[in-house]
């Protein structure tokens, strides 16, 4: 158990040499860092005077949420036109009763139309503005 340490040791050794050239990188480096602070500072005011940036992408992000809950329901209740049955199989180990849905084709068309409603309002929505 005593080899451990040693695993350690090493491993805080090279540590301390990668925060060392670290240091000497950033230390090299201020004043650039300097300058892009000063630029993320310049940013930020822009961004609080201007809220208009951060409203519209929330505003669509929203709506397009609402869009996507809403033709996910259409799905749901056009797949509940379907035939739904149960059929019973019996094994070694007993009876067991399975479901199974029987599409009908003008469902299956419905649900395509609706994945492409989904695509086009959302694009049209994101592009329009």
């Amino acid at each position: 158990m005593y080899w451990i340490g040693y695993y350690l040791e090493f491993g805080a050794i090279c540590f301390a040499i990668i925060g060392l050239i670290y240091f000497c990188i950033i230390f090299r480096n201020f004043k650039h860092i300097k300058t892009a602070i000063q630029v993320i500072d310049a940013a930020a005011d822009f961004v609080i005077e201007h809220r208009r940036l951060i409203i519209v992408p929330l505003f669509y992000f929203i709506v397009n949420i609402a869009l996507a809950i809403t033709c996910l329901y259409n799905i749901a209740l056009v797949t509940s036109l379907n035939d739904i049955g149960t059929s019973q199989i019996i094994n070694k180990d007993g009876g067991a009763y399975y479901k199974y849905m029987n599409w009908k084709i003008q469902n299956v068309g419905v649900i395509c139309y609706e994945m492409f409603a989904l695509t086009w309002f959302s694009l049209w929505i994101n592009l329009s503005c």
